[in-house]
């Protein structure tokens, strides 16, 4: 069991690290602890109270309520702070609006080229499943 709650905690570690790092400054392994804080309680119950001892339904609900709310308190208090827009708007407020030349107008929608290059790469990748069953059915009806 011990094996398990390990290797779960390594690969809880490496999601919060990749994921989580990047948009706050709560420390990876506070949120880590955090995530991890169920199955800690949960394993340590076991451990001190044997595998036949029933879990109270407080010690096996209140961390699974708590620790979501805890870890989202804690991402939002440590949140980067995103750039605002208002200078580069102020700044820009004189200049013209450049028309958008990479939308084309397809039954008076906008599309855009992107999404059209998107369609047709698509439909260039995707398997011939046509095709094949097509020469299956013509060499079935043959015979």
């Amino acid at each position: 069991m011990l094996v398990w709650l390990f290797l779960i905690g390594v690969l809880t570690y490496i999601i919060v690290q990749r994921r989580v790092a990047s948009i706050t400054r709560t420390p990876v392994w506070l949120l880590w602890l955090v995530m991890m804080m169920p199955a800690l309680i949960w394993t340590g119950w076991i451990w001190i109270n044997g595998e036949d001892a029933q879990i109270p339904l407080v010690v096996l609900l209140g961390p699974f309520i708590l620790c979501p709310i805890l870890y989202y308190f804690l991402i939002q208090w440590g949140r980067i702070p995103q750039p605002t827009l208002s200078n580069s708007n102020e700044t820009n407020a004189n200049v013209e609006p450049v028309r958008e030349t990479s939308a084309l107008l397809v039954d008076k929608k906008p599309v855009l080229r992107l999404s059209i290059a998107r369609k047709k790469l698509k439909s260039t990748i995707a398997f011939p499943y046509q095709f094949i069953f097509s020469r299956i059915l013509s060499t079935i009806h043959r015979r």
